[in-house]
């Protein structure tokens, strides 16, 4: 997998990512949009990329919308649901919609297997010093989302759970051993 950059475009697959997006909030969430024709052509090339032979390619696609925001199709996200209501908001006010972000590169491609709402996700992930900067001064969190555990990222692919699993749970709902299952459709992160 190759990455170049141009003053213009970050490229991945032959497919030229934008350096730039505007931040957009919707209910409370802030991100930056994203073509959704780029992650249909980045989802194309990583679906060329993967073992024909494999079990779940036919049930490999576009992530689904987030549950607890409407359909706002391809993004990066600036804050996840769980930093929402750290964020003074004053703080939420002063960062101005369509602001013009800077990535500064392609970290890669990764892959996350096993997570809550799915088998197996592909993820772009993302530098940008200006964002880093945004979330620590202005809103007053850590550089990157989850306390600096997770990269900016753009979500290509998922696998969804109920689709690698005989012996599955209701795939609406999330277990954590020392909780009860939770319906999915509750925007409460457990």
């Amino acid at each position: 997998m190759t990455y170049s950059a141009t003053n213009e475009n970050l490229k991945i697959y032959d497919v030229e990512f934008p350096v730039k997006g505007p931040i957009k909030k919707i209910e409370g969430f802030i991100f930056i949009k994203i073509d959704d024709e780029i992650r249909q052509k980045i989802f194309e090339a990583l679906k060329k990329t993967l073992s024909t032979d494999s079990l779940f390619l036919d049930k490999f696609q576009i992530p689904k919308p987030d549950r607890c925001v409407k359909d706002i199709g391809a993004h990066v996200s600036v804050i996840d649901l769980t930093e929402k209501d750290l964020i003074e908001e004053e703080d939420l006010e002063s960062l101005k919609e369509d602001t013009m972000i800077v990535f500064d590169k392609i970290i890669g491609i990764k892959k996350i297997d096993h997570a809550p709402n799915f088998e197996h996700l592909w993820i772009l992930e993302l530098e940008s010093k200006q964002l880093e900067q945004i979330r620590r001064k202005t809103l007053g969190l850590s550089n990157k989302p989850n306390n600096d555990m997770h990269n900016f990222h753009l979500s290509i692919a998922e696998v969804p759970w109920h689709y690698t699993h005989l012996q599955k749970t209701n795939p609406f709902e999330t277990r954590n051993e020392d909780q009860e299952p939770q319906k999915k459709d509750d925007c409460t992160i457990l």
